[in-house]
C-alpha cells in the first residue's frame, strides 16, 4: 500500500531562463515526479482540465535577479486566497513521516470497522430469517 507520491506529472513554465530556474527544474525528478514537462502560460487550463499535469510551476521572468536583490518572488499559477482556517500538522509519533508507520494505524481502523459492517449485516439477515424485521421498521417509522 503506497501512499508517497510516485511519478506525478509536472509542467513547468520558465519565464525567467536563469541558471536558477533550470536547478529548480532539475530538482523534480524520479521517483516522485516524472520529468517536468516544459509548456508555456496558453496551455496551461488545458493541460491541468485533461489531468495532464498534477500541478504547473509558474516561474516569472526576472526571479533570479529578484532572488540575488534578497527580494520574495512569487512562484505560482494563480493568485492564493486567505484560508478561513489554519492547518498545523503535528506528527510526534512520526517525525519523519514515514508512510509505513501511517499503514499500520489505519490497518487498526480497518480491523474495527470491517467487523462493526459485518455484525451489524449478520443481526439484519438473522431478523430476517426470524421473520421480525417488519416489527423493527416498524418501530424505526414511528421513532420518526
Amino acid at each position: 500500500m503506497s501512499e508517497t507520491l510516485i511519478k506525478a506529472p509536472v509542467a513547468i513554465i520558465d519565464e525567467d531562463d536563469s541558471p536558477l530556474s533550470k536547478r529548480i527544474a532539475a530538482a523534480f525528478f524520479l521517483p516522485h515526479f516524472n520529468p517536468p514537462a516544459m509548456i508555456s502560460l496558453a496551455v496551461i487550463d488545458r493541460g491541468m482540465d485533461a489531468g495532464d499535469y498534477t500541478f504547473v510551476l509558474d516561474i516569472p521572468p526576472n526571479f533570479q535577479r529578484d532572488v540575488l536583490d534578497g527580494k520574495s518572488p512569487a512562484v505560482q499559477y494563480r493568485k492564493s486566497q486567505v484560508e478561513p482556517v489554519e492547518l498545523v500538522m503535528r506528527a510526534r509519533f512520526n517525525p519523519n513521516l514515514d508512510q509505513i508507520w501511517f499503514g499500520g494505524l489505519m490497518e487498526i481502523i480497518n480491523n474495527v470497522t470491517m467487523p462493526s459492517i459485518i455484525l451489524t449485516e449478520a443481526a439484519l439477515i438473522r431478523e430476517r430469517d426470524h421473520g421480525t424485521i417488519e416489527h423493527l421498521l416498524v418501530k424505526a417509522s414511528y421513532a420518526d
